[in-house]
């Protein structure tokens, strides 16, 4: 399993939007980070992960348009790295039975 950044932009600071392809998934999708405020790419530095997960019928940005989750994590002390990755459209992030559906569960604990 693979994956790929192939796009990212800052939509807000410490908002940077990933479009990265997937070989579980066989797509691209979007996963959000929200990066602490002495975050830097290409930095050594380990951060604590926190990930989260949208509801079936929203997307990674539901997080940061619905709550306070931004503030919340630039004042978590020591910072903290928040992952909002993409879940599918009712994906319910599983691995389904049948043939050719996503692999949302190994995009999430394997990939990401």
């Amino acid at each position: 399993m693979d994956i790929e950044v192939v796009a990212e932009r800052f939509v807000q600071p410490n908002v940077l939007e990933l479009r990265v392809r997937s070989s579980a998934l066989d797509t691209t999708v979007t996963v959000m980070l929200i990066t602490p405020p002495e975050w830097r790419p290409g930095t050594d530095r380990d951060w604590p992960v926190l990930y989260l997960l949208h509801g079936g019928d929203d997307g990674p940005s539901c997080w940061i348009e619905r709550t306070d989750i931004v503030s919340r994590a630039l004042a978590h002390p020591g910072g903290l790295l928040v992952v909002l990755p993409e879940g599918g459209r009712a994906g319910f992030y599983t691995d389904w039975r049948r043939p050719k559906s996503r692999s949302w569960h190994r995009f999430h604990t394997v990939e990401l």
